[in-house]
């Protein structure tokens, strides 16, 4: 935890600007890959590759109504947002409430201090960033957000072991709910 959060270097202002996520939030949809890298970070050395995080953007609470309108009625809940209230509570209280800066939650990612929920204009604050669109269906996406938010409030997992699921760490958040399963080609 402590390597993962030391800064090396006098730059703290990050390259990518809140004007710019805001613009590339528009052509986002729930289900996108993120990728990103902080530079000046002492992880960086441990982390082979370019990129040393990643998330899955899910949109707000909104975005996911809209681009998941056809996928429901599912289980007799009208919407993702009934959805989450009634299946996934926690979930649901989080992405209701604007971050600090009063941005709205969109982004479900694993950091050295558990998998969390924030804004795109959070998670994205960074030096260098990228998103994946996968060319999944709404519904096999609909079930790659509901994997990714399952590991809500999991401690990281600094033993980086793909078989525990009590604890998961930035990429296997995103291996898990990219997986193949029996609703989703994976």
């Amino acid at each position: 935890n402590t390597i993962g959060n030391i800064h090396v270097g006098d730059r703290t202002k990050k390259f990518i600007e809140v004007s710019q996520i805001q613009e590339m939030k528009k052509e986002m949809v729930p289900g996108d890959i993120l990728v990103h890298r902080k530079n000046w970070y002492a992880s960086n050395l441990g982390i082979p590759g370019f990129w040393t995080h990643t998330g899955i953007y899910t949109g707000s609470l909104e975005d996911m109504d809209a681009f998941f309108a056809s996928e429901f009625p599912r289980d007799g809940h009208a919407s993702v947002s009934e959805y989450l209230k009634a299946e996934m509570p926690k979930v649901y209280s989080v992405l209701t409430e604007k971050d600090k800066n009063g941005y709205t939650p969109s982004v479900i990612e694993s950091q050295t201090h558990g998998s969390l929920i924030q804004s795109i204009e959070s998670s994205a604050s960074v030096d260098y960033f990228g998103v994946v669109r996968s060319r999944l269906s709404k519904a096999e996406l609909l079930e790659v957000v509901l994997t990714g938010f399952s590991h809500y409030a999991k401690p990281y997992d600094f033993a980086f072991d793909l078989n525990t699921k009590s604890e998961v760490y930035c990429s296997e958040l995103v291996y898990d709910a990219y997986l193949k399963t029996s609703k989703s080609n994976g």
